[in-house]
């Protein structure tokens, strides 16, 4: 069939779907109905190895699904357990946090106090100083 779009012409050959009849049978309207599904071109599957909740198993070419061959699983070797307890790692945790902290404040006040002293604003220079000496 010769179709033109956009001015560009082709020839387009639609394909064909042979109907391949069933053994079902159905009713509609109180006529009996033959089914008939389009044949279908199988399609390659790929071969995958697939693992499922641990339990390994491969797809094959018609996409049957069939039980992988038991490999031995690799033990990797332990690592190093620290020898502090949880109560300590906790803690080491939360002095870091800390000092992270109190490093950010103190680096905002200094931003704040340059931004003041470039305005001009005394009283908040003084009240910025008076908080540094908290913080030192």
């Amino acid at each position: 069939m010769k179709l033109r779009y956009r001015g560009i012409e082709y020839n387009y050959q639609p394909t064909t779907a042979e109907p391949v009849e069933t053994s079902l049978v159905g009713h509609y309207r109180g006529q009996r109905f033959h089914f008939a599904y389009p044949r279908h071109i199988p399609i390659p599957q790929p071969l995958l190895n697939l693992m499922y909740r641990g339990i390994g198993y491969r797809t094959t070419e018609t996409g049957a699904i069939e039980t992988a061959p038991q490999i031995a699983p690799l033990v990797a070797p332990k690592a190093a357990t620290a020898s502090k307890s949880p109560a300590q790692l906790r803690r080491v945790r939360l002095t870091e946090a800390a000092k992270a902290h109190h490093a950010n404040i103190r680096r905002s006040l200094y931003h704040r106090l340059d931004v003041a002293r470039q305005k001009g604003d005394e009283t908040l220079i003084q009240q910025l100083e008076r908080e540094l000496e908290l913080f030192a």
